[in-house]
């Protein structure tokens, strides 16, 4: 998919739909690790698998150099802080 040849893909509204509720996850989340721990947890794991869905629902299969960009700066920069913080969240529980 290049940048004159978008189509409308229904995909996009979903992806739309799904970040905001990541969003509304990490808000909370971020506000109280310990409590909502689960919720930074369910992030972790959208931000895992959705550069995935988003490579096959969305990009069609297709690897540009815009779409690593994308995959890079949305999804794989966040992986690491938000482990870091349910790891921390489950040890903190556990030594309480």
């Amino acid at each position: 998919m290049t940048e004159g040849a978008q189509n409308n893909n229904q995909w996009v509204l979903y992806q739309a739909i799904g970040i905001l509720v990541v969003a509304i996850f990490l808000f909370m989340g971020f506000l109280k690790p310990l409590k909502f721990k689960w919720l930074i947890f369910f992030s972790f794991l959208a931000k895992l698998f959705g550069g995935i869905a988003v490579y096959f629902l969305i990009m069609e299969s297709q690897f540009t150099k815009k779409f690593m960009f994308h995959l890079l700066m949305n999804d794989l920069v966040w992986l690491f802080p938000l482990l870091s913080i349910v790891i921390a969240a489950f040890k903190s529980e556990k030594s309480r």
